[in-house]
């Protein structure tokens, strides 16, 4: 009997124990065991908790070299989310060290449902309340782990979900971080982003592309002035109702994106296009839509189906736009035959695509203007932060001004993605001798030990492309990389900061490339030119002093030898060469039009002048051919 009684009264303990356990509340932290070690929980529980009452569950997963506890405590206390969410219990289990993602090791993420379980064995959780929440690489795991498993969750709250670049957003990578998007209809997702926070904007704005084209009950809240963090209390609390009610009630729809068309031929435009979804939680049926090119306001209408949340894609009519008018404005104005739409903030959008000038006889193109890409150029981007063709205010062989692109392993992974600077069609048909000449800047990147086990290059490549028919089709006519694009002498060695990738190129670091282009006369046809920069995780290049026209042996000379002055100009220009003949001088306007030219025949053939005065006030390319070849200088005119 003494022996049964003794049984009964552990039992009876250890049920106390258990009760006392689960009603703890307040901040406090415990350990699970979790892939054969214990792993922290940072938990809160309201004071006023009752176990009669249903709960709803947050999860919250840190950011990179965070922990769970200070993670947990400046939710909870500093930003406030101990008395913002009513009826909520939170716990933060932890990565499985400060500089690991949750999913890291293998088998990881399963923390997130370890966590669930333990919480819903301690506390009265509503199994259909819980939501997961993350900053940072936090986000970036709850987001996969949400679209993995979105049965799971309620909704998934990501502040600034850390996605390593538009590469990884578009599941670019062949072995690597993926994310479900066939899953997200299942599940609404609330994403907010400083934008200030601009490492992160492009690869957020593919993801939401990406669930938009996948037909997921998204919101994307972009907040101004905010950087990399937690955004306020206020805007958090939405996201409850949202998860609950994801569709605005009513009529709603939202103009996502403009995607640009980049070719043309004679009149017949390319039409860009219009992303389009119902965000409301209404049928929509009918859209109706006004775009404004310059002065001219047009009106179109889609037609069809779209149930909540679902998306379409409408080209949009621009067969009357002009060269100045290749920036498009997009509002929504009536649905479902002259409905008013619910929600007046996500209506309007601007966007541009690619409308040249006339088709030139020659380019010369020292990129010193205050447009960039220059007038008629074009720019094709992978939408990666970095990689993009931009202008250079600091690094030039001549003038001012120069194109810049760079790549590098210390942001994200976009090896192979590439983005394109395109010029205006220049027709080299007409042309006797065809040439692309342009000067070119180049290092790359080399690690050694003890940062890899031996000697690794990271080296970007760049490709010039060529195309006779709009852009339709492209040719390869030039392509170098690495060691054979260089002009340094030895690569950047263990670079490791972002001032450490980018030299300042001296004379010497510059070389001028020529590529013969009398293959593209026999087409008969404008030509386009694609300079084309290719990921390698590794370089800085600038191109300067684009030139398509006639072969003239275009040669560099060396500064000392030749003087041009004065430089700005009002009157006149002196030439003077101490070596070799000059034999011609043309000058040129910045979109390559022939303004004045003087040649040496009957003079000193050492010493010329151009005369400059009635010209406009501006910049100028001034082609100085020698018995030696050409040699090409900006010169600024003040009249």
């Amino acid at each position: 009997m003494n022996k049964w009684l003794c049984t009964l009264l552990c039992i009876s303990l250890c049920f106390s124990d258990t009760i006392l356990r689960a009603q703890r509340t307040g901040i406090y932290d415990t350990t699970i065991s979790f892939m054969g070690s214990n792993r922290a929980l940072s938990i809160y529980v309201p004071p006023s908790y009752n176990p009669a009452i249903k709960y709803r569950l947050l999860i919250g997963l840190h950011g990179l070299g965070d922990t769970c506890y200070n993670y947990r405590n400046a939710l909870i206390t500093t930003v406030g989310w101990a008395n913002g969410f009513g009826n909520t219990i939170f716990v933060f289990p932890e990565a499985a060290n400060r500089n690991a993602d949750y999913f890291q090791p293998a088998g990881g993420e399963d923390i997130i449902p370890n966590s669930r379980d333990f919480m819903m064995a301690q506390y009265h959780i509503d199994s259909q309340n819980v939501v997961l929440q993350g900053f940072s690489l936090g986000g970036r795991a709850a987001l996969r782990y949400g679209l993995d498993h979105p049965t799971d969750f309620k909704g998934l709250l990501l502040n600034t979900p850390a996605v390593q670049g538009v590469k990884e957003a578009v599941n670019g990578h062949a072995q690597s971080y993926g994310f479900n998007y066939a899953n997200a209809p299942q599940i609404p997702i609330f994403i907010t982003l400083g934008d200030q926070d601009l490492t992160y904007q492009s690869p957020l704005d593919s993801t939401y592309e990406q669930l938009v084209l996948h037909d997921g009950p998204v919101r994307f809240t972009v907040v101004a002035g905010m950087g990399h963090q937690v955004p306020s209390l206020a805007l958090n609390q939405t996201a409850f109702p949202f998860f609950s009610f994801p569709a605005h009630a009513g009529t709603d729809a939202e103009a996502v994106q403009v995607y640009p068309a980049l070719w043309v031929c004679n009149s017949s435009h390319a039409a860009p296009s219009l992303l389009l979804r119902n965000s409301g939680s209404d049928t929509l049926r009918q859209i109706r839509y006004q775009y404004t090119l310059g002065s001219s306001t047009n009106y179109q209408s889609w037609s069809g189906t779209l149930a909540p949340f679902q998306h379409a894609i409408v080209p949009l009519n621009v067969n009357n736009a002009t060269p100045a008018d290749n920036i498009i404005s997009v509002q929504i104005d009536s649905l479902n035959n002259n409905l008013a739409d619910t929600v007046l903030g996500n209506n309007s959008l601007t966007g541009s695509f690619y409308l040249p000038a006339a088709t030139l006889s020659s380019l010369s193109e020292g990129f010193e203007g205050t447009d960039f890409p220059p007038p008629g150029w074009t720019l094709q981007q992978s939408g990666d932060f970095y990689t993009a063709w931009e202008q250079d205010n600091s690094i030039a062989l001549t003038g001012s001004n120069s194109a810049t692109a760079f790549n590098t392993i210390l942001i994200f992974d976009n090896l192979g993605r590439s983005d394109a600077l395109i010029t205006p069609p220049v027709n080299v048909s007409a042309l006797a001798a065809p040439v692309l000449n342009f000067d070119v800047s180049f290092t790359y990147d080399r690690y050694t030990p003890p940062y890899f086990t031996a000697n690794v290059d990271f080296a970007d490549t760049l490709e010039v492309l060529a195309s006779t028919d709009c852009g339709a089709h492209f040719s390869s006519i030039y392509r170098k990389g690495g060691a054979e694009l260089a002009t340094y002498a030895n690569p950047v060695i263990n670079p490791l900061n972002l001032n450490d990738l980018f030299p300042m190129p001296a004379d010497s670091n510059w070389r001028m490339e020529s590529i013969d282009l009398n293959a593209l006369k026999t087409a008969g046809t404008p030509a386009i030119f694609k300079f084309n920069y290719i990921s390698g995780l590794g370089g800085a290049i600038n191109i300067d002093n684009v030139y398509i026209g006639t072969n003239t042996a275009v040669k560099n000379h060396p500064q000392s030898t030749l003087l041009i002055a004065p430089n700005p100009a009002h009157d006149l220009l002196q030439i003077q060469l101490s070596q070799a003949a000059l034999e011609q001088l043309d000058l040129f306007d910045m979109s390559g039009r022939l303004l004045r030219s003087e040649t040496a025949s009957g003079k000193d053939t050492h010493h010329m002048q151009l005369p400059v005065s009635g010209l406009p006030a501006g910049l100028y390319l001034l082609h100085v051919t020698t018995s030696d070849g050409v040699t090409i200088r900006k010169i600024s005119v003040l009249n």
